[in-house]
């Protein structure tokens, strides 16, 4: 285990370097160099799918709040159209194409409706670490990089609801109604859970201006979005994006709410000689205000910090832990197909955004986005773990779930090593475009 330790962290600052000195985005050198070594049968972690997928859902909370604390809150009220465009609207979009396009990627499969649905949502969900790792080597405009990011963070919430209820229809054929409230009550009720126990956890922020302590707390409201929402069979993912982006939103506002309060209202007591009443209603009033959240938004940097070192920790282990699961003979025999689902996968990407962009720049309450923006978001669809926990939850008496294991690892594999390159590759080519709407 101290080995394991050890060469975990050695890889991680090895391509964080790399990352810095060399431009090479972390998952690309962290995956290559794990398959070099296992070239020479040395595996930093010795690991099968089972254990994937519980090292996955013990990871993906952490891995998830450090994406959203590092979203901007006025920038998400300002492009909430443009992101629910691209990681709503355009995901369903996406899944609907690639369904109707089975016969040119698969023709030779007779796979059902959901299957083919939940294959395309474990396609088209994406990663935004190597996204964000391709944006740390460059310089791009501020708003496509929100963008990017926050596509990728959204886009997994959309793609897992609609991929558990082709689940469910894979099991029991469902009506339209009963998808519709399927659906409804998985989004609904993960809605509601993010958004008790973020308020429930913003209070506990009340028992220290500690930034460790409250880093803590952070977390725990991540953990316990996830658990009672997958306990309640909601959509656990979205639980804790909601929860987060509440408590980020709500961390990063206090500070200028509380600047704008009456002189009178920022008093922790009131003495009142006639009424006591009124002393204890305002006690009870400044119990439940948020001024605590002052000394939260001061420590803020400090919070990011540690989830950020602790979110990258984490994903450089679910990084190794892919490379150490793929199963090269599954990808050989399948070679065929992974190309031609990732082909056309890609075009779907490229024309749905393209769509977007069209909208996008016709209205007058979403983000321009120009040709160059719309060449970087196409790329920036890669895929990460997720899918692969999404694979995993298929039934083993699937008929094709071999097939569908090869295609949504070799579709990682895939993307990471071509889509991130891509980006990159434009970003340069187009750098003095860039470097203009970069200044603007």
């Amino acid at each position: 285990m101290l080995e394991a330790g050890l060469m975990i962290i050695a890889l991680m600052v090895t391509a964080l370097i790399l990352q810095e000195k060399v431009k090479i985005p972390l998952p690309i050198s962290l995956i290559g160099i794990v398959l070099v070594l296992s070239h020479f049968n040395i595996h930093p972690i010795d690991i099968n799918a089972e254990r994937f997928d519980q090292l996955l859902l013990l990871l993906l909370p952490l891995m998830l709040i450090g994406d959203v604390m590092q979203l901007e809150t006025d920038e998400l009220k300002k492009n909430w159209l443009s992101v629910l465009g691209t990681a709503g609207i355009a995901v369903g979009l996406s899944i609907l194409v690639g369904v109707l396009l089975q016969d040119i990627m698969l023709p030779n499969y007779a796979i059902g409706l959901p299957a083919m649905i939940a294959l395309m949502a474990m396609v088209v969900a994406t990663d935004p670490v190597t996204v964000a790792s391709v944006f740390n080597t460059t310089q791009v405009p501020h708003k496509l990089k929100f963008l990017a990011e926050s596509e990728s963070l959204f886009n997994d919430a959309t793609a897992f609801a609609i991929f558990s209820i082709a689940i469910t229809l894979m099991h029991e054929p469902l009506g339209f109604t009963e998808i519709a409230w399927s659906f409804t009550l998985s989004a609904g009720g993960a809605l509601v859970t993010g958004a008790i126990v973020g308020l429930v956890g913003i209070y506990l922020l009340k028992l220290s201006d500690d930034p460790i302590t409250e880093t803590g707390i952070l977390l725990l409201i991540a953990y316990s979005a996830f658990l009672i929402s997958e306990h309640f069979h909601f959509a656990g993912i979205f639980a804790i994006v909601v929860s987060m982006v509440l408590a980020n939103a709500l961390i990063t506002s206090r500070d200028k709410l509380y600047e704008t309060l009456p002189n009178e209202e920022k008093h922790t007591h009131i003495h009142h000689p006639i009424a006591p009443t009124l002393g204890k209603l305002h006690a009870v009033k400044e119990y439940m205000s948020l001024h605590h959240l002052k000394a939260t938004h001061k420590n803020r940097l400090e919070i990011l910090g540690f989830i950020g070192f602790s979110a990258l920790f984490a994903n450089v282990i679910l990084f190794v832990s892919i490379s150490e699961i793929i199963n090269w003979h599954e990808l050989q025999t399948y070679w065929k197909e992974i190309l031609s689902v990732f082909i056309v996968s890609t075009l779907i990407r490229g024309m749905v955004l393209g769509q977007f962009a069209w909208v996008s720049n016709r209205s007058a309450k979403m983000q321009d986005v120009s040709l160059d923006w719309w060449a970087i978001l196409t790329f920036a669809g890669v895929k990460g773990g997720l899918s692969i926990l999404m694979v995993h939850m298929i039934p083993a008496s699937f008929e094709y779930k071999a097939l569908f294991e090869a295609i949504v690892v070799g579709n990682i594999i895939l993307s990471i090593f071509i889509y991130a390159p891509a980006m990159m590759l434009i970003i340069k080519l187009r750098k003095q475009a860039l470097k203009r709407q970069l200044s603007h």
